[in-house]
């Protein structure tokens, strides 16, 4: 299955890396005190790249909602100073 850029639609994707979305639902709760894991309903994320265009993307792409925005401002690291 190919995979298309969302930044150029080609095709010509590969996979960077592969992220286990339970350890980083995990990270968001130990460190952000944010439940994240609503979000992934598959066991790892991909962080592809374009071969064509160079952006790098994941995929399948996790939204959050308001209610996790809200949360991860209370989150002290989450905006620079």
């Amino acid at each position: 299955m190919s995979i298309r850029c969302i930044l150029c639609n080609s095709t010509d994707t590969h996979v960077s890396d592969r992220i286990d979305t339970a350890q980083l639902s995990s990270l968001y709760r130990d460190r952000a005190g944010t439940d994240a894991a609503r979000f992934f309903n598959t066991p790892f994320i991909e962080l592809r790249t374009c071969n064509h265009c160079g952006l790098k993307f994941y995929c399948p792409q996790a939204i959050g909602d308001g209610k996790f925005y809200d949360e991860l401002q209370q989150y002290s690291g989450y905006y620079l100073e």
